[in-house]
Protein backbone atom coordinates (compact mmCIF):
# COMPACT_ATOMS: atom_id res chain seq x y z
CA UNK A 1 0.00 0.00 0.00
CA UNK A 2 1.04 3.62 -0.53
CA UNK A 3 2.58 5.36 2.54
CA UNK A 4 0.27 8.35 2.15
CA UNK A 5 -2.82 6.16 2.04
CA UNK A 6 -2.91 6.11 5.87
CA UNK A 7 -4.23 9.70 5.78
CA UNK A 8 -7.69 10.51 4.38
CA UNK A 9 -8.20 12.26 1.07
CA UNK A 10 -9.49 15.36 2.90
CA UNK A 11 -6.09 15.79 4.57
CA UNK A 12 -4.32 15.88 1.20
CA UNK A 13 -6.87 18.27 -0.26
CA UNK A 14 -6.28 20.75 2.56
CA UNK A 15 -2.51 20.19 2.41
CA UNK A 16 -2.54 20.87 -1.34
CA UNK A 17 -4.44 24.16 -0.91
CA UNK A 18 -2.17 25.32 1.93
CA UNK A 19 0.95 24.48 -0.09
CA UNK A 20 -0.31 26.46 -3.09
CA UNK A 21 -0.94 29.46 -0.84
CA UNK A 22 2.51 29.27 0.74
CA UNK A 23 4.58 28.23 -2.29
CA UNK A 24 6.52 31.50 -2.14
CA UNK A 25 7.75 30.59 1.35
CA UNK A 26 9.15 27.18 0.50
CA UNK A 27 12.72 26.27 -0.35
CA UNK A 28 13.30 24.06 -3.41
CA UNK A 29 14.11 21.01 -1.30
CA UNK A 30 10.97 21.54 0.79
CA UNK A 31 8.93 21.75 -2.39
CA UNK A 32 10.56 18.58 -3.68
CA UNK A 33 9.74 16.74 -0.45
CA UNK A 34 6.12 17.86 -0.60
CA UNK A 35 5.76 16.71 -4.20
CA UNK A 36 7.25 13.35 -3.27
CA UNK A 37 4.75 13.09 -0.40
CA UNK A 38 1.85 13.64 -2.79
CA UNK A 39 3.28 11.09 -5.23
CA UNK A 40 3.43 8.55 -2.41
CA UNK A 41 -0.33 8.93 -1.87
CA UNK A 42 -0.95 7.32 -5.25
CA UNK A 43 -2.39 10.63 -6.52
CA UNK A 44 -5.41 10.80 -4.22
CA UNK A 45 -5.90 14.44 -5.24
CA UNK A 46 -5.34 16.51 -8.37
CA UNK A 47 -1.93 18.20 -8.00
CA UNK A 48 -2.12 20.40 -11.10
CA UNK A 49 -2.46 23.66 -9.14
CA UNK A 50 0.22 22.55 -6.68
CA UNK A 51 2.72 21.79 -9.43
CA UNK A 52 1.90 25.04 -11.24
CA UNK A 53 2.46 27.10 -8.09
CA UNK A 54 5.76 25.39 -7.26
CA UNK A 55 6.95 25.59 -10.87
CA UNK A 56 6.39 29.35 -10.87
CA UNK A 57 8.18 29.93 -7.56
CA UNK A 58 10.92 27.39 -6.81
CA UNK A 59 13.20 27.78 -9.88
CA UNK A 60 13.68 31.42 -8.85
CA UNK A 61 15.54 30.29 -5.71
CA UNK A 62 18.80 29.75 -7.56
CA UNK A 63 21.03 30.00 -4.49
CA UNK A 64 18.93 27.42 -2.64
CA UNK A 65 18.67 24.83 -5.41
CA UNK A 66 20.37 21.50 -4.77
CA UNK A 67 21.04 18.60 -7.11
CA UNK A 68 18.38 16.49 -5.40
CA UNK A 69 15.78 19.25 -5.64
CA UNK A 70 16.52 19.77 -9.34
CA UNK A 71 16.09 16.06 -10.06
CA UNK A 72 12.83 15.65 -8.13
CA UNK A 73 11.28 18.89 -9.35
CA UNK A 74 12.24 18.32 -12.99
CA UNK A 75 10.70 14.86 -12.85
CA UNK A 76 7.49 16.11 -11.20
CA UNK A 77 7.04 19.17 -13.41
CA UNK A 78 7.67 17.17 -16.59
CA UNK A 79 4.75 14.85 -15.84
CA UNK A 80 2.20 17.68 -16.06
CA UNK A 81 0.86 19.00 -19.34
CA UNK A 82 0.94 22.60 -18.20
CA UNK A 83 2.82 25.57 -19.64
CA UNK A 84 3.99 26.78 -16.22
CA UNK A 85 5.33 23.30 -15.41
CA UNK A 86 7.16 23.19 -18.75
CA UNK A 87 8.68 26.59 -18.10
CA UNK A 88 9.68 25.37 -14.65
CA UNK A 89 11.60 22.48 -16.21
CA UNK A 90 13.32 24.91 -18.57
CA UNK A 91 14.31 27.19 -15.69
CA UNK A 92 15.68 24.28 -13.67
CA UNK A 93 17.54 23.01 -16.72
CA UNK A 94 19.53 26.23 -16.84
CA UNK A 95 20.65 25.62 -13.25
CA UNK A 96 21.92 22.07 -13.75
CA UNK A 97 25.54 23.14 -14.47
CA UNK A 98 25.61 24.89 -11.07
CA UNK A 99 24.61 21.77 -9.13
CA UNK A 100 26.00 19.02 -11.35
CA UNK A 101 28.78 18.31 -8.85
CA UNK A 102 26.06 17.18 -6.42
CA UNK A 103 24.41 14.85 -8.92
CA UNK A 104 25.10 11.24 -9.82
CA UNK A 105 24.90 9.93 -13.38
CA UNK A 106 21.51 8.44 -12.53
CA UNK A 107 20.35 11.87 -11.32
CA UNK A 108 21.49 13.49 -14.57
CA UNK A 109 19.88 10.75 -16.64
CA UNK A 110 16.58 11.37 -14.84
CA UNK A 111 16.87 15.07 -15.64
CA UNK A 112 17.61 14.38 -19.31
CA UNK A 113 14.53 12.15 -19.55
CA UNK A 114 12.38 14.73 -17.75
CA UNK A 115 13.54 17.42 -20.15
CA UNK A 116 12.32 15.35 -23.10
CA UNK A 117 8.97 14.65 -21.42
CA UNK A 118 8.57 18.42 -21.25
CA UNK A 119 9.23 18.55 -25.02
CA UNK A 120 12.55 20.32 -24.48
CA UNK A 121 16.07 19.40 -25.56
CA UNK A 122 19.58 20.45 -24.64
CA UNK A 123 22.49 19.08 -26.68
CA UNK A 124 24.99 21.04 -24.59
CA UNK A 125 23.80 19.31 -21.42
CA UNK A 126 24.05 15.94 -23.19
CA UNK A 127 27.67 16.70 -24.07
CA UNK A 128 28.44 17.86 -20.54
CA UNK A 129 26.88 14.76 -19.00
CA UNK A 130 28.99 12.62 -21.34
CA UNK A 131 32.14 14.21 -19.92
CA UNK A 132 31.09 13.34 -16.37
CA UNK A 133 29.94 9.86 -17.39
CA UNK A 134 33.32 9.15 -18.97
CA UNK A 135 35.03 10.07 -15.70
CA UNK A 136 32.70 7.73 -13.81
CA UNK A 137 32.51 4.96 -16.42
CA UNK A 138 34.34 2.32 -14.31
CA UNK A 139 31.70 2.74 -11.59
CA UNK A 140 28.58 2.58 -13.78
CA UNK A 141 26.44 -0.55 -13.74
CA UNK A 142 24.50 -1.99 -16.66
CA UNK A 143 21.18 -0.40 -15.71
CA UNK A 144 22.76 3.05 -15.45
CA UNK A 145 24.46 2.64 -18.82
CA UNK A 146 21.23 1.47 -20.42
CA UNK A 147 19.17 4.35 -19.01
CA UNK A 148 21.76 6.89 -20.11
CA UNK A 149 21.81 5.47 -23.62
CA UNK A 150 18.01 5.69 -23.70
CA UNK A 151 18.16 9.34 -22.59
CA UNK A 152 20.59 10.15 -25.41
CA UNK A 153 18.27 8.45 -27.89
CA UNK A 154 15.36 10.53 -26.60
CA UNK A 155 17.41 13.68 -27.21
CA UNK A 156 18.57 12.35 -30.60
CA UNK A 157 22.11 13.13 -29.41
CA UNK A 158 24.35 11.07 -31.66
CA UNK A 159 27.75 10.93 -29.95
CA UNK A 160 29.10 7.78 -31.62
CA UNK A 161 32.41 7.39 -29.70
CA UNK A 162 30.66 7.89 -26.35
CA UNK A 163 27.87 5.45 -27.19
CA UNK A 164 30.43 2.86 -28.24
CA UNK A 165 32.10 3.30 -24.85
CA UNK A 166 28.73 2.70 -23.16
CA UNK A 167 28.26 -0.50 -25.16
CA UNK A 168 31.73 -1.80 -24.33
CA UNK A 169 31.32 -1.02 -20.64
CA UNK A 170 27.94 -2.73 -20.76
CA UNK A 171 29.55 -6.01 -21.72
CA UNK A 172 31.75 -5.77 -18.64
CA UNK A 173 28.84 -5.18 -16.28
CA UNK A 174 26.03 -7.29 -17.79
CA UNK A 175 24.43 -9.66 -15.27
CA UNK A 176 22.16 -11.79 -17.44
CA UNK A 177 20.57 -13.56 -14.46
CA UNK A 178 19.32 -10.36 -12.81
CA UNK A 179 15.56 -9.84 -12.86
CA UNK A 180 15.61 -6.52 -14.72
CA UNK A 181 18.35 -7.45 -17.20
CA UNK A 182 15.99 -8.08 -20.19
CA UNK A 183 14.46 -4.61 -19.85
CA UNK A 184 17.85 -2.93 -19.56
CA UNK A 185 19.30 -4.95 -22.45
CA UNK A 186 16.44 -4.13 -24.81
CA UNK A 187 16.56 -0.49 -23.75
CA UNK A 188 20.26 -0.26 -24.56
CA UNK A 189 19.98 -1.96 -27.96
CA UNK A 190 16.91 0.06 -28.95
CA UNK A 191 18.80 3.27 -28.13
CA UNK A 192 21.51 2.32 -30.63
CA UNK A 193 18.82 1.47 -33.18
CA UNK A 194 17.08 4.84 -32.74
CA UNK A 195 20.36 6.70 -33.15
CA UNK A 196 21.37 4.58 -36.15
CA UNK A 197 24.67 3.68 -34.50
CA UNK A 198 26.09 0.32 -35.52
CA UNK A 199 27.87 -1.69 -32.87
CA UNK A 200 31.34 -2.93 -33.71
CA UNK A 201 31.14 -6.54 -35.03
CA UNK A 202 32.75 -8.20 -32.03
CA UNK A 203 30.61 -6.17 -29.63
CA UNK A 204 27.47 -6.94 -31.64
CA UNK A 205 28.23 -10.67 -31.50
CA UNK A 206 28.53 -10.60 -27.73
CA UNK A 207 25.25 -8.72 -27.40
CA UNK A 208 23.58 -11.31 -29.63
CA UNK A 209 24.81 -13.95 -27.21
CA UNK A 210 23.29 -12.02 -24.31
CA UNK A 211 20.01 -11.78 -26.21
CA UNK A 212 20.03 -15.57 -26.66
CA UNK A 213 20.33 -15.94 -22.88
CA UNK A 214 17.62 -13.41 -22.02
CA UNK A 215 15.09 -13.55 -24.84
CA UNK A 216 12.77 -16.02 -23.10
CA UNK A 217 12.22 -13.30 -20.49
CA UNK A 218 11.55 -10.49 -22.99
CA UNK A 219 8.06 -9.16 -23.47
CA UNK A 220 6.83 -9.46 -27.05
CA UNK A 221 7.46 -5.73 -27.58
CA UNK A 222 10.98 -5.91 -26.16
CA UNK A 223 11.76 -8.90 -28.38
CA UNK A 224 10.36 -7.11 -31.45
CA UNK A 225 12.49 -4.02 -30.81
CA UNK A 226 15.63 -6.05 -30.19
CA UNK A 227 14.96 -8.01 -33.37
CA UNK A 228 14.92 -4.77 -35.34
CA UNK A 229 18.28 -3.84 -33.86
CA UNK A 230 19.89 -7.22 -34.49
CA UNK A 231 18.46 -7.73 -37.96
CA UNK A 232 17.59 -11.05 -39.57
CA UNK A 233 19.15 -13.19 -36.83
CA UNK A 234 17.09 -11.37 -34.26
CA UNK A 235 13.90 -12.00 -36.25
CA UNK A 236 14.69 -15.71 -36.27
CA UNK A 237 15.10 -15.70 -32.51
CA UNK A 238 11.84 -13.81 -32.12
CA UNK A 239 9.90 -16.34 -34.17
CA UNK A 240 11.43 -19.25 -32.32
CA UNK A 241 11.13 -18.11 -28.74
CA UNK A 242 8.37 -15.52 -28.40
Amino acid sequence: SQPGATRPKAFWEVFEKRTVQSAHLLTPIQGAMIIRAFEDTGCLVDTTELVRALAMELPKREEELTGLAVRVLCDAFSRHDDEAAKQGVGALLRQVPNVMYQMSIDDLTAVLLAVRRAALSDSHLCATVALKARAHMPMLGFNSLSSLAAAYAEHDHRDVPFMQELASRGLETAESDSEDFPVALSQLLVAFHKLAIALEPTVMQRYKELVEVAIDRFTHEEARQVAEMLGEAGEMDLQRKV
